[in-house]
């Protein structure tokens, strides 16, 4: 594997984020918050009447902080993320990386623990 192939270094403590979108609207957020390589913080929820998608964003983004953020999605559907925050004033500027290019960095047992809480199969 040349230099430019590389995927990205997995740091010891980031986020990892999987949206559900439906039709260009966001309808359920997960994110796993890693300190030290060891899950520290779990979020997960389906957007409802009681609970707004600005309320869930605001939330999450203070869970994750300035974490690097690896995203279990489409480049589309981060893109709807995206939009909603630009929305809101907000922006997202911590570094967003494909989980794609780096599952086979995140240890076993990290991905299996992340991707079993948050029901996500791996096609692998």
């Amino acid at each position: 594997m040349n230099e430019e192939q590389k995927s990205p270094a997995i740091p010891k403590d980031y986020s990892i984020i999987q949206l559900k979108v439906v039709k260009g609207e966001i309808t359920e957020i997960g994110i796993s918050k890693v300190k030290n390589n060891i899950p520290a913080t779990i979020y997960m929820t389906e957007i409802t009447s009681v609970e707004s998608l600005d309320t869930v964003i605001t939330r999450i983004l203070e869970i994750i902080g300035t974490d690097t953020i690896f995203y279990i999605n489409k480049e589309t559907e981060i893109e709807v993320l995206k939009r909603k925050c630009e929305s809101m004033q907000l922006s997202i500027s911590n570094e967003l990386v494909n989980s794609q290019k780096v599952l086979d960095d995140i240890g076993v047992s990290q991905r299996d623990f992340v991707c079993n809480y948050l029901e996500l199969k791996l096609k692998m």
